[in-house]
This record gives structure tokens, C-alpha cells and sequence, in this order.
């Protein structure tokens, strides 16, 4: 993570790696958008206990019904498990219903993001050759835009809340002065953790395929009697060097 500024001064700046790489060695630019993923089915259709309790009805209906006059028992036995047995089952088969139609819409959100990555990469090969015939002035500002075409797009976020400060700066000078341009409610997905990535706030210009992650970092929780330090050196350094 480059930083044209130093810790000591505020607001902080941090530009990404890559962005920096590419105005200093714009002949080395690389495709660094990721690759999507095919999503694959999790779980098995029914749950292990529900396997065993229907294999157990299996076998012991099945026993009762060859051994009934040595073993009579068996079959009511079965007959009982079989009863006892309807509600997992059901269970099972409803989440495994939820679960196909999640990984349906999974499927439609990943071929239409395969067909994004195959469309920006074969853009950047196209760019690339263009890039052998400019001067360096122009290449580095060629450089900087092909960096912008492969930022991954923020997503809504279903689980976002906003802070106090955060809801202060929000209403008071954000929208003042960039109005629809500022999101609040926008997510990354972190390969590292189930939990994404949530900027306090998203400055977008999207004809450029610009978004800037602007964070208001307090020292302490907010004064209810108990402060506690929450921003702090070496705090946030996952979070920086991820944006």
C-alpha cells in the first residue's frame, strides 16, 4: 500500500499497490481482476442423522416383515421410527429446496460475472497493444485507467450499520457536497473470512470506474462512561491493505 502522506498527517491517503505500480512501470501492467469462482453445492440433501434414522426404518420394516413370527416386534418398532422420522426428513427436504434455489441465483450471478471477466480481459489484451505506440506521459495515464477498468464493483450490503460519527459526517458534508456520488451501504466479499468488507462510505464515479473507500477512524467508542480505544496503530492494516 503506497501513501503519498506520512501517519502524522490527516486525512491519511493510501493508494493501492497496484495503481502505484502501474504509473511507475506502466509497461509491466498485469490483468488483476479476479477470476470468478463456480459456486459448488455445500451439504448433502438430507443430514447424517436423517440418513441413519431412514436406514434403520429401511432395515427394520424390512426385518419385521421376513422374521414377523420369530420377531414380532420389529415391525411396529419400524412403524414407530418411520413416524418419528417424517419431521427431519421434511426439514431436510425444504432446506435442501431453499438450497438449490440459493445456488441457482448463484449460478446466474457467476455466468454473469464469467462473461464481465471475459469481456474486460479480452478489452485489456486489446488495450495493451495500443499501450506499445504512446509516450510515456500518455502511457502512465493509459497505464492508470486500465487499473480503474478492473475495480471490483461494491455490492450492497445486507448487514451494514452506520456509526455516530459516521452518521454525522454522512449527513452534514458528505451529501452536501457530493450528493448521489456517496454510498453507505456497500460491501466487498473478503476471500480470507465468510465476513466481507464494509467502508464506512464509498465515494463512486462509475464512468470512470472510480471508488474510493473513505473511512472515519475514532480513537475511542463513543462517550457512554466506558471509552475504549478502537482505532488504533496496526489496527486496520488488514483493511487497508485490502482496499
Amino acid at each position: 500500500m503506497f501513501s503519498p502522506k506520512t501517519n502524522h498527517q490527516y486525512p491519511i491517503l493510501l493508494c493501492p499497490d497496484r495503481w502505484y505500480q502501474a504509473i511507475q512501470n506502466p509497461e509491466k501492467l498485469e490483468f488483476t481482476l479476479p477470476k470468478p469462482q463456480r459456486p459448488i453445492r455445500q451439504n448433502l440433501p438430507f443430514q447424517l442423522p436423517t440418513i441413519f434414522l431412514v436406514s434403520l426404518v429401511i432395515i427394520t420394516i424390512t426385518a419385521g416383515i421376513f422374521l414377523q413370527k420369530k420377531y414380532d416386534w420389529l415391525l411396529p418398532v419400524g412403524i414407530a421410527i418411520s413416524i418419528f422420522s417424517l419431521p427431519l426428513v421434511f426439514r431436510d427436504y425444504n432446506d435442501f429446496q431453499k438450497q438449490n434455489s440459493r445456488l441457482k441465483k448463484l449460478k446466474d450471478k457467476y455466468e454473469n460475472d464469467l462473461a464481465f471477466y471475459q469481456s474486460e480481459y479480452q478489452k485489456f489484451k486489446e488495450r495493451q497493444k495500443r499501450l506499445e505506440k504512446l509516450d510515456r506521459s500518455e502511457l502512465q495515464k493509459q497505464a492508470s485507467l486500465m487499473v480503474l477498468a478492473q475495480t471490483v464493483l461494491p455490492e450492497p450490503g445486507e448487514n451494514y450499520k452506520i456509526g455516530l460519527s459516521e452518521r454525522y459526517f454522512y449527513h452534514n458534508y458528505l451529501v452536501k457536497y457530493f450528493g448521489q456520488n456517496i454510498c453507505i451501504d456497500r460491501c466487498l466479499p473478503n476471500e480470507n473470512s465468510d465476513r466481507p468488507f464494509y467502508p464506512d462510505f464509498v465515494f463512486t464515479l462509475p464512468e470512470f470506474r472510480l471508488y474510493i473507500d473513505v473511512e472515519i477512524d475514532e480513537p475511542y467508542t463513543p462517550l457512554t462512561g466506558n471509552c475504549k480505544p478502537k482505532h488504533y496503530q496496526g489496527k486496520d492494516n488488514d483493511r487497508d491493505r485490502f482496499f
